[in-house]
């Protein structure tokens, strides 16, 4: 946890000091570790912090604070349409799933009627 901190904190040096003061370190911090919520593990807070990190200081200073709130809705925005994919791919897969279950059972019932009639045919006197 306090590795985490840490990185936030390094974050938020990299911020125009004009915004550090006038939003506060604080709130800043609270805005960070909310975006970073979404993840679950530790280890992709740090990898999302760095990457952050690493992007800030291509900016001129006065423009890294859009630029950050512009890094985590990009980044949202990404994994959600990665996250949609995989979803609409699950889906394809049960309705191909399910397309080919249904053909089986059909095959099979009709099989049946025909096993059925067969017997029913050899079976009759006269």
């Amino acid at each position: 946890m306090a590795k985490l901190d840490k990185e936030i904190y390094e974050l938020i040096i990299l911020l125009p000091k004009a915004d550090q003061e006038k939003i506060g370190v604080e709130k800043l911090r609270g805005f960070i570790r909310d975006r970073i919520g979404r993840y679950t593990t530790m280890k992709e807070k740090m990898r999302v912090l760095r990457e952050a990190k690493n992007i800030l200081p291509k900016f001129d200073e006065p423009e890294r604070g859009e630029a950050l709130g512009a890094f985590f809705n990009i980044k949202a925005e990404k994994e959600n349409a990665i996250a949609m994919g995989r979803t609409e791919a699950l889906i394809k897969l049960g309705t191909i799933g399910g397309t080919f279950f249904a053909l089986i059972m059909t095959i099979a019932a009709f099989s049946l009627i025909l096993v059925l009639l067969a017997i029913e045919r050899n079976t009759r006197r006269g």
